[in-house]
């Protein structure tokens, strides 16, 4: 069952900031997230900019989370986890 979920801009920037705060994300990632929510480009641009104005998301911190956590668990090489970023 799918719901049909509007949300104000300060009930999205609260649940994005929660989604963000359990694990290290992307812009992208958050994209996709707020764009599943329906809401518009425009408000997702601006809780996109305070996010990062709040250090809730860090480009440099993920990729270095990222490359971390697959040359440890998974045992990629350095050549797959430059294709995947």
């Amino acid at each position: 069952m799918q719901k049909n979920n509007s949300y104000t801009i300060k009930e999205a920037t609260e649940r994005i900031q929660s989604y963000c705060s359990v694990q290290e994300r992307c812009q992208w990632d958050i994209k996709i997230k707020m764009k599943k929510w329906n809401l518009s480009e425009e408000m997702s641009e601006n809780i996109l900019k305070n996010l990062i104005l709040e250090d809730f998301v860090n480009e440099e911190r993920f990729a270095a989370s990222f490359c971390r956590g697959k040359f440890k668990t998974k045992k990629w090489g350095k050549i797959k986890i430059i294709n995947e970023l």
